[in-house]
């Protein structure tokens, strides 16, 4: 066992299976955070991916609406002139 000096005075045992396992763990992390981002990805991408659908039905309806709107105006007004 070695000893690494950090600051004056102060000392930290090292050794090579402990650093070997904080290694290790350290890889485990990173492997895990890096997972955790790409799963968020995939979720950002699959709400977008929602959203956008929504947004299009919105405008699909919207547009089968005004159309309808425009054919019961028109027939409203056929009929009202056939009153007159």
């Amino acid at each position: 066992m070695k000893e690494e000096w950090l600051m004056s005075g102060a000392a930290v045992p090292v050794d090579v299976e402990t650093t070997q396992a904080l290694v290790e763990q350290i890889k485990k992390m990173i492997s895990t955070i890096g997972d955790l981002m790409l799963s968020q990805e995939r979720e950002r991408a699959e709400s977008q991916g929602r959203i956008e659908t929504l947004h299009a039905m919105y405008e699909l309806a919207s547009k089968q609406r005004d159309q309808l709107m425009d054919e019961q105006r028109s027939q409203i007004a056929a009929m009202r002139g056939r009153m007159q």
